[in-house]
């Protein structure tokens, strides 16, 4: 059992350390093009954006192993958080909240810039993507509650 536990959160870390090097190369990548290469049609913010959530979730996926693996307490702590029913129910209610909350403020910034940019009638990238960001994770909720209901 603590070998399967060793080879889990070693996995886990190795992971974390590439998620890490992945999310900081494209940072460096998106700030070098946007300084060196300014002619070329690149956004670079994207290309630095993915670098930041990568980093940030690597981030947070080396303190918990990296600590867990050097604490046997938090080791268990790990483990039982993985597998307790009602820490899993427990972050399943935290994530709703959070899919609620941000779907609330996607509505509402789709809302308001509809009517501050109503006179537009050309094509508006900006509220295509707000209103995919409206629609789209709704309808993979609708779909996921639909498929699990039938499922369990």
């Amino acid at each position: 059992m603590m070998q399967t536990k060793n080879t889990q959160f070693a996995r886990q870390i190795r992971n974390g350390w590439l998620l890490l090097t992945g999310g900081v190369l494209l940072m460096l990548v998106g700030w070098l093009l946007g300084q060196f290469a300014p002619a070329v049609q690149m956004n670079t913010k994207l290309i630095i954006a993915v670098g930041l959530v990568m980093a940030g979730g690597a981030g947070g996926t080396l303190v918990k192993y990296l600590t867990a693996r050097r604490y046997d307490e938090a080791a268990r702590e790990v483990k039982l958080e993985q597998t307790d029913e009602r820490r899993q129910m427990i972050r399943a209610q935290a994530g709703s909240k959070a899919f609620e909350i941000t779907i609330a403020f996607s509505c509402l910034a789709l809302l308001v810039y509809s009517f501050t940019s109503a006179h537009t009638t050309q094509f508006d990238a900006l509220w295509a993507y707000l209103a995919f960001m409206v629609v789209v994770p709704l309808a993979v909720y609708i779909a996921f509650l639909i498929h699990y209901d039938h499922r369990f």
